[in-house]
């Protein structure tokens, strides 16, 4: 074991830490909780972490405490640890997440332990290889930096033991390598491929399982892509319910029109409130994947509610459309600083208003596509795709981040992508939108467009493809990032 003296040095190992899958660990008063370091800020001697997965752990740091911390990452075949002590500064927020500030480590010490994955029975890793003209199928019995194990009867090919065999497919959860290497018998049933080589992609790939087993168990994709973005455990999967929808408005025939029009479609569940004053308790509680709100209402109006659910973690990221019988152009320019974009003149337009809902539950139906497969970014504008990337990344997404059409296309990373967010120029989304569709690997992929202006989306409706939905015009990449996170933990 070692320690980092150096200041940057030390600066440096932690910028990379927090840029790498890991698992923090945090142990006092017989209590163990993990955690995961977010952001280093040097300026400030600051460093975030995740709230603890332990409720009782995050209620109990006392500030200027000195806590005793255990960061273990996977390198090569091995696992890395650093242990530092660190003072509990206060609570935080990191965009949108609860967090918590810890002051930037004095010395940080670092030890490390090579490992061997034995793979559990469902995880079915497994070999495909050929042998003397016999496909052979096996399951891993493990693997490390010297060989792949597995159990088989293969005295018919005495001959090729201590031979290169070529072509082995190696299976890995969300991936498939093809690997070579030399065949040993180890004694009885048990034989191994030692020596296996492949690209670096293989390694990537096996390093992606080990931190998945060894690091957290969720699971866990194949990241190897622009940017040198990094896998982050993805969400658990849960089963899709109704799309729910809360009618805020302080005349009740206007909220019991709404909700005759809303339940004519299938799928959804409507709440009504008449107070505004119970407004924010019915979000807490029926926890809606849409807000219908009326701008105008006695004791609370509806920018003060749209205020309170952007300072909600909880809130943030659900979709609002606006509810006014007059246009008022300073408070739809005050919504608009808010980030809400939706405004409609009462008595609605049926259309306009299913629109907006079919596209809600549109991104229900994908919401399994979203937390299983990888997400495509492709946006010229360096600031846009950078940020969405970052805070997805950070929600448990694994992100693919192209900056030209042409480097989407040509990446071998495409094919793995549930679905691709696409930001061009204004006047330019259209062509990029139809490039993106004339590729045989986009064809049945959902495509979210990000619209620069209100041309745009008439010329992408033009398309009439079920695969595409037009975000909100305006709406930011820390935006967008939540609706899909908001989205994703209510169905």
């Amino acid at each position: 074991m070692f320690g980092l003296s150096s200041s940057k040095k030390k600066l440096e190992l932690l910028l990379k830490l927090a840029a790498t899958p890991h698992t923090l660990e945090i142990n006092y008063d017989r209590k163990s909780a993990e955690s995961e370091l977010l952001e280093v800020y040097p300026d400030l001697n600051y460093i975030i972490m995740s709230e603890f997965d332990t409720k009782s752990v995050n209620q109990d740091f006392e500030p200027d405490k000195s806590y005793q911390l255990r960061l273990k990452i996977i390198r090569d075949f091995y696992i890395y640890e650093y242990t530092f002590k660190s003072k509990y500064v206060d609570k935080s927020q990191y965009h949108g997440q609860r967090a918590h500030l810890f002051t930037i480590p004095k010395d940080i010490h670092s030890a490390k332990k090579e490992f061997t994955i034995t793979p559990a029975e469902h995880d079915k890793v497994s070999l495909e290889f050929e042998l003397k003209k016999i496909r052979q199928f096996r399951k891993v019995q493990s693997i490390d930096r010297k060989a792949i194990r597995f159990t088989a009867s293969l005295n018919y090919a005495k001959g090729e033991y201590g031979k290169i065999i070529y072509d082995i497919d190696l299976k890995l959860p969300y991936s498939r390598q093809r690997i070579s290497g030399i065949l040993k018998h180890e004694g009885k049933s048990e034989y191994s491929f030692e020596e296996y080589i492949g690209s670096e992609e293989i390694y990537g790939a096996i390093r992606e399982y080990a931190i998945r087993y060894f690091l957290n168990k969720s699971t866990l994709q194949l990241s190897v892509g622009k940017d040198n973005l990094i896998a982050r455990p993805a969400p658990k999967i849960k089963k899709r319910g109704n799309l729910r929808i809360l009618v805020v408005d302080d005349k009740p025939a206007v909220t019991r029109i709404l909700k005759d029009i809303l339940t004519t479609r299938n799928g959804v569940v409507v709440e009504t409130v008449n107070d505004s004053r119970q407004a924010i308790k019915s979000l807490r509680k029926f926890k809606p994947n849409l807000v219908l709100l009326d701008v105008h209402m006695p004791h609370i109006d509806g920018i003060e509610i749209a205020k309170q659910m952007q300072d909600n973690p909880e809130t943030i990221a659900i979709p609002v459309i606006f509810l006014s019988s007059t246009t008022d152009l300073e408070i739809e320019a005050e919504a608009r600083e808010l980030g809400f974009s939706n405004f409609m003149s009462k008595p609605v337009d049926r259309e306009r208003l299913f629109e907006f809902v079919d596209r809600i539950l549109l991104l229900n139906q994908i919401a399994d596509v979203i937390l299983s497969r990888p997400i495509l970014v492709y946006s010229s504008e360096t600031e846009f795709r950078k940020e969405i990337t970052r805070i997805l990344i950070g929600l448990g997404h694994t992100v693919f981040a192209f900056s030209t059409s042409d480097e989407l296309m040509r990446s071998s990373n495409t094919a793995q992508g549930g679905i691709v967010i696409v930001k061009a120029e204004a006047g330019m989304l259209l062509s990029e939108v139809n490039i993106i569709k004339s590729c045989e690997q986009f064809k049945e992929m959902y495509k979210i467009v990000v619209p620069g202006s209100s041309m745009d989306i008439e010329l992408v409706k033009a398309l009439r493809d079920d695969k595409i939905i037009i975000a909100e015009l305006g709406i930011s990449a820390e935006n967008l990032a939540f609706r899909l996170k908001a989205m994703v933990e209510s169905c």
